[in-house]
């Protein structure tokens, strides 16, 4: 087999559907995985926020909480992406979400 023959082979192998599916899968699960740890966490904040007598600083061991499981799951470390409040309402449902889409741009050193 000739270089460019096996170069057009590599090529094809990289863009077969089935390996775009697989990341697809495993993107969901990790945002699925995401989700549920956060809406753990949010769930525990909820049921604080819901007994009226709370402080602040209760909340912020699950404000930190949140920062620790964003850190376990984004690369993106911009202070404008971190967690920096609770609420009590639960945002982090997973089957709230619909149509997701996982956008790849195939620059190995620049990915999305």
């Amino acid at each position: 087999m000739e270089i460019n023959d096996a170069l057009k082979l590599i090529q094809r192998l990289e863009n077969l559907p089935e390996i775009y599916d697989q990341m697809e899968r495993a993107v969901c699960a990790v945002m699925k995985n995401y989700y549920s740890e956060i809406l753990e966490v949010e769930l525990s904040e909820a049921t604080i926020m819901a007994s009226g007598n709370y402080k602040d600083d209760e909340l912020t061991p699950f404000i930190e909480r949140k920062k620790a499981i964003h850190a376990k799951y984004w690369s993106n470390n911009s202070a404008f992406y971190q967690p920096c409040s609770s609420s009590s309402k639960p945002e982090r449902v997973w089957n709230n979400l619909t149509d997701i889409e996982v956008l790849q741009n195939g620059d190995d050193s620049n990915l999305l």
